[in-house]
This record gives structure tokens, sequence and C-alpha cells, in this order.
């Protein structure tokens, strides 16, 4: 199964916006597709 960018994004600006709510230090997401392959970097 493979993921496209779209998806990728909206789920990585959540994990972003899960811990700007936490208030944790910056952090960098990764979304990788099912091969290992990564298919978006979001760095917040």
């Amino acid at each position: 199964m493979s993921i496209d960018l779209q998806h990728a994004n909206r789920i990585i600006r959540a994990g972003i916006r899960i811990s700007r709510e936490m208030k944790l230090k910056p952090m960098t997401l990764c979304m990788l597709d099912s091969a290992g392959h990564i298919v978006s970097v979001l760095i917040a």
C-alpha cells in the first residue's frame, strides 16, 4: 500500500499540531511508504 503526498502531509501536520499543543520541543516528522521510502518530511 502506498500513500500519496497530500495524505502524508495531512498526517504530518496533525502530528505537528498535537506536538505544539503538548508544548514539545521542535521536532522533525517523516512519513514513509510501505517500502520504507520517504514520502514527506516537515520540520516544526
